[in-house]
């Protein structure tokens, strides 16, 4: 199906494309193969935004489905603008670093990578959720995706399933979709009205690395990989350890636990 024009305003260089990134359905896609640079985005039309909004969707960046990429240029920034006489775009959500300089926007002692999208971490398809910020509501909101000065060397991108509307009830705790139904349609292996874990969920964590990097433990790492207790760590470390080296964003992350039970 093509785009609904009573709710996007302009996507220049943009098309509806089938199966992009393995994607189950049409998605709207730029490929980057012109030589001349410019701008890629898509503009949605002047919504009204009220206070506990929010706005999903799912994007890819690269379509590094078989292999890692270290690509951070030309990213895809997510941003508003509430006065479409005056365009002053701005960033949905920044960059954080803990202790960030931008108290405003930014919460103390927590890192968060923005509405900034990359190759190297949004290679896959992903669905992203945000709460949208008291200075997005307005009766005249626009939301664009934007890849400034994009040429053949930039990655090619893509969003589908966006949702812009009420908050579904905790955001279905990042493990389901919000529906025009205002309603989480949850994700398998969760359920209730805001996706909670049909499992119960570890409580403690415990790794030495000597079986390698084990699934049931860390929900992802990127940027590293094992080393051995040789080199720069002795005799700080010995035996396998995990050991961050490699270019992009260097992360890991464990699987969900349980803390409730934390002493």
């Amino acid at each position: 199906m093509g785009l609904s024009e009573n709710l996007w305003e302009f996507h220049p260089y943009g098309q509806v494309q089938n199966g992009v990134c393995l994607n189950g359905d049409s998605a709207l896609y730029w490929s980057n193969q012109r030589y001349n640079q410019r701008d890629n985005f898509v503009i949605t039309r002047q919504l009204i935004i009220d206070r506990n909004y929010m706005l999903q969707f799912k994007i890819v960046v690269g379509c590094q489905d078989t292999s890692p990429s270290c690509i951070t240029d030309y990213p895809i920034n997510l941003e508003y603008n509430t006065d479409p006489a005056f365009p002053r775009w701005t960033l949905l959500k920044p960059s954080c670093l803990p202790d960030d300089g931008d108290q405003n926007r930014c919460n103390p002692r927590v890192y968060d990578g923005g509405s900034i999208f990359t190759a190297n971490q949004h290679g896959v398809w992903k669905r992203m959720m945000y709460a949208l910020p008291l200075e997005t509501v307005s009766s005249s909101t626009q939301f664009r995706w934007v890849q400034h000065s994009a040429g053949h060397m930039a990655p090619m991108w893509s969003i589908d399933d966006v949702y812009i509307g009420v908050r579904c009830p905790n955001m279905c705790n990042g493990h389901g979709s919000c529906g025009s139904d205002e309603r989480c349609h949850c994700d398998p292996q969760y359920v209730g009205d805001d996706c909670i874990p049909m499992r119960l969920l570890p409580y403690r964590l415990n790794d030495n690395f000597e079986g390698g990097i084990s699934q049931g433990t860390w929900a992802s790492v990127r940027g590293g990989r094992l080393g051995v207790g040789c080199g720069a760590l002795v005799p700080h470390a010995h035996g396998k350890f995990l050991y961050f080296s490699l270019c992009g964003v260097r992360e890991a992350v464990t699987v969900e636990l349980d803390t409730t039970r934390n002493r």
